[in-house]
């Protein structure tokens, strides 16, 4: 819940704004939900800092403060949630609270999937300022206001980030490390123990693993760590397109004939993650360029895609460019002017 809740603090509000704690904010937090202490009406607290410890300390009341400062009512901000939730594709998820908690009856209706919540993460870490922050191992800069002179220690929940954050795995007979980079935990009485964790091997490769109701506090790290492991272990990414690869020629109409031959090119490279040991060969391409090109036609524009499939199953996109600009033939323009 904190990772959407943060997803649309980051994308709908000023992270320099000074925010208004409110009694129901720092109430509503739910039985025995986790909190920092911030009170009403305290005063010098900026967005900025309420994301921090939204998402290090996953702090109840600073979703909700976060809700109530970004949108004009805590149940607008609720529905900008469900509307980003089925925007991003996450079609068993219905949020009821900006924070997670599940203790009242009201609460009854707050639910996901461990399907949904990769999804939610694999989005949120796309924004740099989240990824800042959900890699920090403690958060240091609360500010001393008209009610706290001092925070004490913020330390992240995440304990997969404490002390070295590297984990072993092999290749073969190679030994090598991913490095976790988040993402967030997340704890109720009746969801049990919940862990997003995100990693990046040393190929480069970044995994997302989703381990929920765990109601033994510290397998969850155990179990996570050895999805991550078989993730790194069993996967690679691989180059499977090159940017700038001839793809096809066309002919482009309205253009003059000695000039009428265009080649096309892929605008990027991409890479996939696939099964280790596969060969690249095995990635097939479907090419679809537009029907009909004509005249004037500019470097870089889209005149198709590529797609990738492994396995009858699609890896993406890429788009298919215009290598130089075509222009109109002259007579083509003396033909129009006559």
């Amino acid at each position: 819940t904190k990772i959407m809740t943060a997803i649309l603090a980051l994308e709908n509000g000023d992270l320099s704004q000074e925010v208004k704690v409110s009694q129901a904010a720092v109430h509503d937090i739910g039985r025995g939900g986790m909190n920092i202490g911030i009170m009403a009406g305290e005063e010098g607290l900026t967005l900025e800092n309420m994301l921090n410890v939204l998402l290090i300390k996953s702090a109840n009341e600073a979703a909700n403060i976060i809700a109530e400062n970004v949108a004009s009512s805590r149940q607008e901000f609720i529905d900008m949630m469900n509307r980003k939730a089925a925007e991003l594709g996450a079609r068993n998820t219905t949020f009821v609270n900006p924070s997670g908690k599940d203790t009242e009856k009201e609460d009854a209706d707050h639910l996901t999937t461990a399907r949904d919540i990769a999804i939610f993460a694999r989005y949120a870490m796309s924004i740099p300022k989240f990824r800042e922050i959900v890699c920090k191992e403690y958060y240091n800069d609360m500010p001393v206001t008209n009610k706290h002179d001092d925070w004490g220690i913020l330390r992240n929940t995440n304990q997969l980030l404490w002390y070295d954050n590297t984990y072993p795995y092999k290749i073969g007979d190679n030994e090598y490390k991913y490095t976790v980079i988040g993402v967030k935990t997340g704890y109720t009485a009746a969801a049990g123990n919940n862990l997003v964790s995100a990693a990046v091997g040393e190929d480069g490769m970044e995994l997302i693993a989703v381990v929920m109701h765990v109601m033994q506090p510290n397998k969850i790290y155990g179990y996570s760590k050895e999805l991550l492991k078989y993730g790194f272990e069993n996967f690679t990414l691989r180059e499977i397109a090159e940017e700038g690869r001839h793809i096809t020629t066309v002919y482009v109409e309205n253009a003059d004939p000695h000039d009428a031959v265009l080649e096309l090119a892929l605008s990027s490279g991409m890479e996939a993650v696939l099964p280790a040991g596969a060969d690249v060969k095995d990635v097939k391409s479907k090419i679809s360029i537009n029907e009909s090109i004509k005249a004037p036609v500019k470097k870089g524009d889209v005149l198709g895609k590529a797609e990738y499939v492994y396995n009858d199953k699609s890896l993406g996109y890429v788009d298919i460019i215009a290598t130089r600009d075509v222009p109109v033939s002259p007579s083509r323009i003396a033909s129009q002017a006559g």
